[in-house]
């Protein structure tokens, strides 16, 4: 009987260099192989081991050990082309709006073998892209942060040798929407008056988020200081003490 041929099962299309083998079998003086329409048998035809350049198709290798007086049993070994297709191509998603915290982008992808997928980042406008650490499944889902705000996601699908990218889907993380007002006293005030600044931010919180922690007080161009916010009755304050007005009065106004 003929053992098992030895040689690849997944092979990329066009594939030159594929070596496929069979033990000795007692008596055969020849060994006849047969390869799928488009592979060639490229070297070995009647020995035990031949090179096949593949084809497009994938099929079957089959060898027969044969003598003058007598044909063996075939051995067949079926061989898989690499293929892989994108299925689902990731859309754009929204988060921090209606309490939407979370957001998941998905792709999927057909392949043979089964194909891995690894999700990419962009945050220049897909001219640069960098691996997402151990973010190795068809849906990526996380919490962004504003910052994050017009970030690009892809995934690509490797299989084989066979190498998908699906389109770019865009991340829109909208800031809380906040009102906020400053006030100063004493109003007026003079040239090198000790006054104080109070900023208020309201909601203090949206969908247990905080939209800040500190703010940072302007007289023009001149930094006064930066003060932390606490919450105060729904709303957010942040007081900075005893900062002297060396402005003129056109430009005495505070912002943050």
């Amino acid at each position: 009987a003929t053992s098992a041929i030895t040689g690849p099962t997944n092979v990329c299309s066009g594939k030159a260099g594929l070596i496929f083998s069979v033990p000795l079998v007692s008596e055969a003086t020849r060994y006849a192989w047969t390869v799928p329409d488009g592979a060639l048998i490229r070297a070995g035809q009647g020995t035990r081991s031949i090179t096949v350049t593949w084809g497009s198709a994938s099929g079957s290798v089959s060898v027969t050990p044969t003598n003058t007086c007598f044909s063996g049993t075939a051995s067949t070994r079926a061989v898989t082309v690499s293929s892989l297709a994108i299925t689902q191509q990731p859309t754009d998603q929204t988060a921090l709006t209606d309490c939407n915290l979370n957001v998941s982008f998905t792709a999927a992808a057909d392949g043979t073998p089964t194909p891995k997928v690894q999700w990419q980042v962009s945050s220049n406008g897909g001219r640069t892209w960098a691996n997402l650490a151990g973010k190795t499944n068809p849906t990526l889902t996380f919490a962004p942060t504003p910052a994050q705000h017009g970030f690009q996601y892809r995934a690509i699908f490797k299989t084989g040798c066979a190498t998908a990218i699906t389109s770019t889907a865009t991340l829109t993380a909208s800031r809380i929407a906040t009102t906020s007002a400053v006030s100063v006293l004493p109003d007026p005030q003079q040239y090198s008056d000790k006054v104080n600044v109070e900023a208020t931010l309201s909601p203090d919180s949206q969908c247990a988020l905080v939209p800040a922690t500190n703010v940072t007080f302007y007289i023009g161009a001149r930094k006064l200081g930066t003060a932390l916010l606490s919450a105060d009755g729904g709303v957010l304050k942040a007081t900075l003490a005893n900062v002297t007005v060396l402005e003129a009065p056109g430009v005495r106004s505070v912002r943050t």
